[in-house]
């Protein structure tokens, strides 16, 4: 028997919702990333941006500081590059979409309390 459970249409957490977390936020220079990293860090998480794009991290950065909200820490890293090791080529990681993480972190955010 599957049990499935539903927040009501409306439902907001509170600001303090994710007090006292660290959240680490790929792709938060802009879209989806950049929104999430807003929202943890008005629910109280303090939140780590991680993007290529370091203009956007910056004003991803200030805007979180203009709300109010915890200091954010920046880091630039682009994920798809090769990593800068002398690992033989065939054992280098496959380069893949930084993008993929942004929705399990928001899953898990909700979903872990």
């Amino acid at each position: 028997m599957t049990v499935t459970a539903r927040l009501p249409h409306d439902w907001e957490p509170s600001d303090g919702t994710l007090a006292d977390r660290i959240i680490l936020i790929t792709g938060a220079a802009d879209g989806i990333g950049r929104a999430l990293a807003r929202s943890c860090a008005k629910h109280g998480a303090t939140v780590i941006l991680l993007d290529r794009n370091v203009r956007g991290l910056e004003q991803a950065y200030d805007e979180i500081l203009a709300a109010g909200h915890r200091e954010p820490a920046l880091y630039p890293l682009d994920l798809q590059a090769p990593p800068p090791t002398t690992t033989p080529r065939s054992r280098r990681p496959s380069s893949g979409s930084s993008d993929s993480c942004t929705g399990w972190c928001t899953m898990r955010l909700f979903s872990a309390r």
